[in-house]
């Protein structure tokens, strides 16, 4: 819960969060987007915050609107952060704290039933796909992917509802989903740990993997993804070039 001034770029700092993640890999790294949202976007406080494989919070109030002060995305190469969003009406470092006590609750549940540890990939994977999208269908620069849920991240956890799995370049992984006859909405989150970029590279993803939904139908959804030129529009579906999170969601699958 601490920053510096607003630093778009990738920098040291950035660099050595990322390789201690990707060496780490059950260590999560939880930071707060900063209060300088009056600025507007591309308002986040610190170069470590810029970080690929770290989880940013912005903070929104009791009727989960944003609070007016908290800092916005995207990071410098138009990735989506924050990531999350959760409540504070007091600043951003308190929905860290918030938040990094829901990711100790998920880490104790997991080790409880599974008898290994939480990866970070999957610690943020479970978070974003439990979290309540807010604002504009899709995520946005403002609210991340939504608002945090300790109660649907835990169940996920519980009820298993995670495929984990290892690709190598050029290399295609399928798996199947069967579906409720009465599912309203359908929404898969993909996360990876990436390697470091290099210190003051344009584009930080190294490893890029895309997700792809294709129903019984073969009809194919891509990913949500936004224009950070143009940051107030809603995300369109298409091809993502740029991040290490990707999310599908199907209405009425």
């Amino acid at each position: 819960s601490y920053g510096t001034e607003v630093e778009n770029f990738y920098g040291s700092l950035a660099n050595a969060y990322d390789a201690q993640l990707f060496l780490n890999t059950d260590l999560t790294h939880c930071f707060s987007s900063g209060n300088n949202g009056l600025q507007g976007y591309k308002s986040i406080t610190g170069n470590f915050k810029q970080s690929k494989n770290s989880i940013v919070l912005s903070c929104i109030d009791q009727n989960e609107v944003i609070m007016p002060f908290s800092s916005k995305g995207p990071a410098y190469d138009g990735r989506i952060k924050p990531e999350l969003t959760a409540f504070s009406s007091q600043g951003t470092s308190n929905s860290t704290a918030l938040a990094t006590g829901i990711i100790t609750l998920m880490k104790q549940h997991y080790k409880t039933i599974n008898n290994v540890s939480l990866t970070n990939a999957l610690t943020k994977a479970i978070l974003i796909n439990s979290a309540k999208d807010l604002g504009e269908t899709g995520p946005d620069f403002t609210y991340g992917y939504g608002n945090i849920n300790a109660d649907k991240s835990l169940k996920t956890i519980s009820e298993n509802r995670i495929i984990s799995g290892n690709l190598i370049s050029g290399q295609i992984n399928s798996h199947s989903i069967t579906l409720p006859a009465n599912a309203k909405n359908l929404k898969i989150t993909l996360v990876w740990n990436d390697l470091r970029a290099a210190i003051n590279s344009n584009i930080s993803l190294v490893n890029d993997l895309d997700l792809e939904v294709i129903s019984a139908d073969n009809t194919t959804f891509l990913p949500w993804i936004l224009n950070p030129d143009l940051p107030e529009q809603q995300a369109v579906r298409g091809k993502d070039k740029i991040n290490n999170i990707e999310q599908v969601t199907v209405e009425n699958p």
